[in-house]
């Protein structure tokens, strides 16, 4: 009598490599040879590393300089302990750059796309597979574009992933995690969200003295800019809070809802790339589940992501916020099932090349898209040499991105027309009292330039100034105007800190 054969077990697509809740052991088993074993090698790591420096470094002297960091210059021109609009890290960045390499758009870039790539070094270094954390955080379209520029996030993210490799060890290196936490929330009071996220990670090891002595050297790194807070009516706070969160604006806005959710999740799935993004996704929905630095890598990622996910109903909000999440997630992939981390490296393919098309658009563009924003790279040069060769100084504005542009291009004296546009750091910074002449630019408009009747008699104008890119695209329009017969009353423009 012959007996039925038993039914096969259905393969089972785990995410983690121990299952949930099971100890990994050493490794996967793979077997010898294989592509997937190859790739996750370590030897190749340090030279990609090395690679993605000197790459970053080359293409980030080419793009102009985006407004904003031309407005962070301006701030290294003008060191303090803080700034209006964030912490005073990115400026004190952006002088030491151009002392060492000179007055360019590599010298404003140049350490910032260093600590960049440290960033990614640090949590490689810090992962169980380092190369496929390494290729990940390499080939995001997140970092790898905004890793070119002088910005508030790249020490953020600098000072993230020292905190997490001080995490991950433990014992004697939460004095590194206290020293990252500090220098992330330099960098951007978003960092403060790694406050509780350390006191959380590791509960056992607050037994000892050593997260301790981690939480009181942040207070230490933290104690000069919150002494320049206190004396200012903590006004980069109260910005924030208002930018970021809806919370103190003299009108509330109505709240995104899920709208802004779906628009958040949207930007994320289009700035990590699909594939990736699902096996981050996926790691979020178990990793909890697990125990050891599976977990830890969970509770140093998802919490990140899950609170810009719901400030996104509250208040709208920019893709890039959320980018410390994916420092933590992209060392969990490391500890994902064998058939996960292949799903893995053809999203860091898919990413790779995305990421390169991007680039090479933002160098040379390829095609005109709508809304592109590569355009914000473009014109900031030709405004500053046209505005240059009229000759009069001071300059007047209604934004501050166009006075950054004409101080760092130009090299002339420009302010923000008292009235004109929301408060900036250029409110703080000295003014040109009493002066004789003066131009007056703004964005092409239809109206009459009203504002400026207050302060002069006389005007001539207007004059267009055009910057096309590459495509003769308009990359930017603005108008000037020639002012005479001043009237007074800009020496009686209250700082910036009474503003609001």
């Amino acid at each position: 009598m012959s007996v039925p054969d038993s039914p096969r077990p259905r393969p089972r697509l785990r995410v983690l490599s121990g299952g949930r809740g099971q100890p990994e052991g050493p490794a996967d088993p793979e077997p010898p040879g294989s592509w997937l074993e190859r790739a996750e090698g370590w030897q190749a790591v340090l030279l990609l590393i090395f690679a993605l420096g000197v790459l970053r470094l080359a293409v980030a002297a080419a793009p102009g300089l985006a407004a904003d960091e031309a407005y962070y210059w301006l701030w290294g021109q003008h060191l303090d302990l803080g700034y209006y609009d964030h912490p005073p890290m990115i400026a004190w960045l952006i002088r030491a750059s151009t002392a060492i390499v000179g007055h360019s758009e590599l010298g404003v870039r140049a350490l910032c796309v260093l600590l960049g790539v440290g960033a990614v070094a640090l949590v490689a270094a810090s992962s169980r597979r380092s190369w496929v954390t390494a290729m990940a955080l390499a080939s995001l379209p997140l970092f790898a574009l905004g890793g070119l520029l002088a910005t508030p996030d790249v020490p953020l993210l600098f000072g993230w992933a020292l905190c997490l490799a001080g995490l991950v060890r433990g014992g004697r290196w939460w004095l590194v995690a206290g020293l990252g936490a500090g220098i992330a929330i330099l960098g951007k009071h978003t960092g403060l969200v790694l406050l509780p996220i350390m006191l959380v990670s590791r509960p056992r090891d607050l037994r000892t003295r050593w997260p301790w002595l981690g939480l009181g050297l942040v207070a230490l790194v933290l104690l000069p800019h919150g002494v320049w807070l206190a004396s200012h009516d903590w006004i980069t706070l109260r910005f924030q809070a208002g930018h970021g969160l809806g919370i103190g604006g003299a009108e509330p806005a109505a709240m995104p809802g899920l709208g802004g959710l779906l628009s958040f999740l949207g930007g994320q799935i289009g700035l990590v790339s699909p594939l990736l993004f699902l096996c981050f996704a996926a790691y979020w929905a178990v990793g909890w589940m697990d125990r050891g630095v599976v977990r830890l890598w969970w509770l140093l990622s998802f919490p990140v992501f899950l609170f810009f996910a719901l400030a996104s109903m509250v208040a709208p909000s920019e893709a890039n916020w959320a980018a410390p999440a994916y420092l933590g997630a992209a060392a969990g992939l490391a500890h994902m099932s064998a058939r996960w981390r292949r799903i893995a490296w053809v999203g860091i393919g898919f990413a790779a090349v995305t990421s390169a098309v991007l680039t090479v658009h933002a160098l040379r563009p390829l095609w005109p898209l709508p809304k592109d924003p590569t355009l914000s790279l473009v014109g900031g040069e030709v405004l500053g040499q046209a505005v240059q060769a009229w000759g009069i100084e001071p300059v007047y504005t209604t934004r501050y991105q166009e006075a950054a542009w004409i101080r760092f291009y130009g090299g002339v004296h420009a302010e923000v027309l008292p009235g004109a546009g929301r408060a900036s750091q250029i409110d703080a910074m000295p003014r040109m009292l009493d002066p004789e002449r003066a131009l007056f630019v703004r964005p092409w408009r239809t109206s009459s330039p009203h504002k400026v009747e207050a302060y002069f008699d006389s005007r001539e104008g207007p004059n267009t100034v055009v910057a096309p890119d590459m495509l003769l695209r308009r990359a930017g329009r603005w108008q000037v105007y020639e002012l005479w017969d001043y009237r007074g009353g800009l020496g009686e423009t209250p700082r910036v800190e009474d503003a609001q």
